[in-house]
């Protein structure tokens, strides 16, 4: 089982027993990489990558965030409009991987 499938046995324990450490556990381990992340100074070829991959990582906190409210409200309304936040997420994920092909071919 990957990380994704093991991420999600342990999200859908969440909802079904309330335990919301996977969701702290994570929320903290973005916090950390998002600090750790802060403190590189990237050449200038990199500044664009850098600062998208740090602002992906502040939006994922908060809809890590919103989704552990969520969960611990009991609102479906708020889970429901975290799939929209995902998608766009998964997109920007998507973006920067391209970017990042194109920083590693330019390198060659």
């Amino acid at each position: 089982m990957g990380f994704a499938e093991s991420f999600m046995e342990r999200l859908k324990t969440s909802v079904t027993t309330g335990d919301l450490s996977p969701i702290d556990e994570l929320i903290k381990n973005v916090g950390k990489s998002t600090r750790a992340f802060k403190q590189l100074e990237p050449p200038e070829a990199c500044a664009e990558y850098h600062q998208k991959a740090l602002e992906s990582l502040s939006e994922t906190r908060a809809l890590l965030k919103d989704l552990r409210t969520g969960i611990a409200a009991k609102d479906m309304s708020l889970l429901g409009s975290l799939a929209g936040q995902a998608q766009q997420l998964q997109t920007k994920a998507d973006e920067l991987t391209a970017l990042e092909k194109a920083l590693k071919a330019r390198a060659r």
